[in-house]
């Protein structure tokens, strides 16, 4: 049995497949994709712990870690200590080229 082809995903358009279940799929992966891109207060949400994101500080761009506070990955104090950090938001590392 030939099945035609879904305009949106290309996948066979059968009686277990439709547009609306493809769109609420390709509508998931979209926000899934934009939360991946967007800055998150710290009021909002933590990252999980020991874990680099990116983070923002007095305006600048910044890597760090939450491990019971903030720690800068590149700003250290004079001892050569990492340095605490008080971020307002925060979002996940992109992802490396695959």
């Amino acid at each position: 049995m030939e099945y035609t082809k879904c305009n949106i995903c290309e996948l066979p358009f059968d009686e277990k497949h439709n547009h609306e279940t493809c769109v609420f799929k390709l509508n998931q992966e979209v926000t899934r994709l934009q939360s991946l891109t967007r800055w998150i207060s710290v009021e909002e949400k933590l990252p999980d712990c020991d874990v680099d994101v990116l983070i923002l500080v007095d305006g600048e761009v910044d890597t760090g870690f939450l491990f019971g506070e903030w720690v800068s990955k590149t700003r250290r104090d004079c001892d050569g200590c990492r340095e605490t950090v008080y971020p307002t938001h925060w979002m996940p590392l992109p992802e490396g080229v695959k």
